[in-house]
């Protein structure tokens, strides 16, 4: 992630986070065209840095042994070609909320153009950590009223 600073993209619903990112070496293999692991690695990021600003860090349910939230579906999609030093907008949105499971969706929007490049779901179950033994467990209302606030207005469709 580069610039906290970025503009907004324009995509429905309110982000949850919004960061410009510019695609890097790292991002791109030899023919200069992003890396198909480098979009799973930008949502993961965008949400750890979501969950530290929202005071749910991963660490903190990890190391009081109470809880945390691993993803089990994940999904990528590659829909308009990123170049080495394309600047992309990410947002991270909330679609399905259900009792012990939400989902995450990262849209990534080229900032020349702003066409939606990138999508990016996953599914994650919050889990409560009883002597190292996961159980799903339904999320706590704090979290699912910060869930809701980024929630997409309407489909993104690919």
């Amino acid at each position: 992630m580069t610039s906290p600073h970025a503009a907004e993209p324009e995509p429905p619903g309110h982000a949850l986070l919004v960061r410009r990112h510019r695609v890097g070496m790292e991002d791109s293999d030899a023919s200069r065209h992003i890396f198909f692991g480098a979009v799973q690695r930008w949502h993961s990021t965008l949400f750890s840095n979501w969950l530290a600003e929202v005071g749910h860090g991963i660490l903190d349910g990890l190391e009081d042994g109470s809880s945390t939230y691993p993803v089990v579906v994940t999904q990528a999609e590659y829909l308009s070609p990123l170049w080495l030093d394309d600047e992309v907008d990410l947002g991270l949105y909330t679609d399905q909320i259900g009792t012990t499971s939400f989902q995450v969706i990262m849209l990534g929007y080229r900032v020349r153009d702003h066409t939606l490049a990138v999508k990016s779901t996953t599914t994650h179950v919050f889990v409560a950590n009883r002597d190292r033994k996961l159980s799903a467990q339904p999320f706590p209302d704090d979290v699912r009223t910060i869930l809701e606030r980024g929630r997409l207005e309407e489909s993104v469709s690919s």
